[in-house]
């Protein structure tokens, strides 16, 4: 046996490409070279896997732990429903979207936030993200490339839940993790809602929507990104790496402190503020300067860390298959009934006038029964 070949076996050994024949807690695995004598598993597998040597009775018939044979049992039940490469329909490039989505919205922003400053709408360090997208030409762009991408987060977050949701049913995870994943798509609904409002109603127009909105679109962020680490830290190692684990904690910590800075230090800047706080002209001399400068930049960076926690989703998005939805039609009997005479009187016409009778070969048949 080669050297790549023993490497193999030692860091996927779970993942051997054997038969398996279940047989409730014990498993009938072919012979090999590596699998056929105690000795050679006890050299290349080591003391982790004592447990696993010292069931072996014969060359062929070895057991395997119970997470390994569960896993092996799911992966063959769940084989004839998982879409392969030549299904009609299936689609292996869902990691796409979270792609569309960190690229669409920091462009969008930073588009926007240089036509409002170099157009002289808004003050480049005091200015919200939703200030620079008012007054128009800035405030269609905002309006136009916010609305697709509203469409392409609800996209990415419900291949997400579908993500969880089928690991959770091969795992057989709990009630709390299956929760978790329910709520969070119920968040990323409302996350979608508010960034809809947002993104049509502009605080020039009508205000008390867009903020509540931008409540609406923060809060739920949040909520969304406490939920998905807590969901990423329960399937660790399944589906989630421990580095990108640790990531999105740290991701929801980042985005829950930002938005509470966001919040706190905004309501401040306006309580303190002697001026029209609407107008988007503060000045540093201004009440309340520094806390709308703390706000700003929280409201800034919150969004930006929400994006890249969607981004996250890449690498496992490129293990998702998904396929075209299946649409069926109900039709009503009766109508079936009369729509199908009316098809046959038709297909009959058809085949008259395509196949007119041949006289001769009803001759020569009359003829051969005479």
């Amino acid at each position: 046996m080669g050297f790549w070949s023993i490497l193999r076996a030692v860091v996927l050994w779970d993942r051997w490409p054997l038969r398996i024949q279940r047989n409730e807690s014990r498993c009938e695995l072919e012979p090999s070279s590596l699998f056929s004598s105690p000795w050679n598993l006890r050299r290349f597998f080591g003391g982790a896997n004592r447990r696993v040597t010292r069931a072996v009775k014969q060359e062929s018939n070895i057991a395997v732990p119970s997470a390994v044979l569960h896993r092996h049992s799911v992966e063959s039940s769940t084989a004839s429903r998982r879409p392969t490469h030549h299904d009609f329909g299936a689609s292996h490039f869902v990691f796409v979207l979270p792609i569309i989505v960190i690229l669409v919205f920091p462009l969008t922003f930073i588009l926007n936030y240089i036509i409002a400053v170099s157009l002289g709408h808004v003050v480049w360090n005091i200015a919200y993200i939703s200030d620079t997208g008012c007054t128009p030409p800035e405030s269609s762009v905002f309006s136009f490339f916010l609305s697709l991408g509203t469409v392409v987060v609800a996209m990415t977050t419900y291949v997400r839940y579908k993500q969880v949701k089928d690991a959770c049913f091969q795992l057989k995870c709990g009630r709390a993790v299956k929760s978790a994943n329910s709520f969070s798509w119920v968040f990323s609904l409302l996350f979608c809602l508010g960034l809809l409002a947002v993104a049509t109603f502009q605080t020039t127009s009508l205000r008390a929507v867009h903020y509540a909105g931008a409540v609406t679109l923060f809060l739920s962020g949040a909520v969304y990104s406490v939920l998905q680490a807590y969901v990423s830290m329960k399937l660790f190692p399944a589906i989630t790496s421990k580095r990108m684990k640790i990531v999105r904690i740290i991701f929801a910590v980042w985005v829950v402190v930002g938005f509470l800075s966001f919040m706190v230090f905004g309501i401040w800047a306006v309580k303190v503020f002697d001026g029209d706080p609407e107008s988007g002209k503060w000045r540093p001399e201004d009440a309340g300067f520094t806390q709308r400068v703390i706000s700003v930049i929280s409201e800034w960076f919150t969004a930006l860390v929400m994006l890249a926690f969607i981004g996250s989703y890449v690498g496992e998005f490129r293990h998702v298959h998904a396929t075209a939805p299946s649409v069926f039609y109900r039709i009503d009997p009766e109508r079936m009934a009369v729509q199908d005479d009316d098809v046959l009187d038709d297909d009959d016409d058809d085949l008259e006038s395509d196949f007119p009778e041949d006289t001769s070969v009803e001759a020569t048949s009359n003829n051969t029964r005479e």
